[in-house]
């Protein structure tokens, strides 16, 4: 039984590679959906396809995994696990004991705090991104990320903001963290809320960015955060390059 990674990026090019080689979750076959130029950045044993390849019209949509998962079965079968991956999300954690933990599971969720990096601190051009970031807020958001396939497994191309496909009968939800990094360079944060402004994914996360407000955090956003559920929590990683 194979650990089949199904990921979709876009403007991911300055973290893709970092994440990764950081990442513990090592798939062994990796399904791309890349929504600009990421391609550089990935395995050269990777399948990769474009967004522009899809059948289904409009804007990206989270369902349009379905697209990666039917070519993996295609390829493999479908009596394998597979994971909902991210290139700017870095797995602390080796999901492969977790089938044999919980039997009985189909699925799994984890936790994904939110990494940022912090203002009154220079962002260093050269420096990989995420070595630059040292701040993060958790215990963060219960998030979807790994299923086993089936039959009956399937995304709805239309579906949005959620990334559980249907058929699953029992998800367990796990303390485990994956660290989620969308906020970087001031350049990077531009290209993304332009990406999301254009195509309607997530632009509420970068309402920020668009309307020319502090791209890096500062203590009163970061204490507007922390009023919300699941980020109460503002953790700092020890790095000494850190303020």
């Amino acid at each position: 039984m194979k650990l089949i990674g199904l990921m979709m990026t876009a403007h991911d090019e300055d973290v893709a590679e970092d994440v990764l080689a950081r990442s513990m979750a090592k798939p062994d076959e990796l399904y791309v959906l890349d929504g600009s130029d990421t391609r550089a950045a990935l395995p050269e044993w990777t399948r990769y396809w474009r967004d522009t390849d899809v059948p289904w019209s409009g804007p990206p949509r989270d369902g349009w995994r379905q697209w990666l998962y039917d070519r993996a079965v295609a390829d493999h079968g479908t009596d394998h696990w597979f994971l909902v991956l991210h290139s700017d999300e870095v797995w602390t954690f080796d999901p492969r004991g977790l089938p044999f933990k919980y039997p009985e599971a189909d699925g799994f969720a984890f936790r994904l705090p939110c990494w940022f990096p912090r203002s009154g601190t220079p962002w260093q051009i050269g420096v990989p991104a995420l070595a630059q970031i040292h701040w993060s807020l958790g215990p963060g958001w219960p998030e979807f990320r790994m299923f086993r396939g089936g039959e009956g497994v399937r995304f709805d191309p239309s579906q949005h903001f959620d990334v559980r496909p249907t058929g699953l009968s029992s998800v367990v939800q796990t303390e485990l963290t994956i660290e989620h990094y969308p906020y970087r360079s001031p350049a990077s944060q531009r290209r993304r809320a332009r990406h999301h402004d254009d195509t309607g994914f997530d632009p509420d996360n970068y309402r920020h960015v668009s309307d020319g407000s502090e791209l890096f955090w500062t203590d009163e956003r970061i204490a507007s955060w922390m009023q919300k559920p699941c980020w109460g929590e503002l953790r700092f990683d020890g790095s000494p390059a850190a303020p």
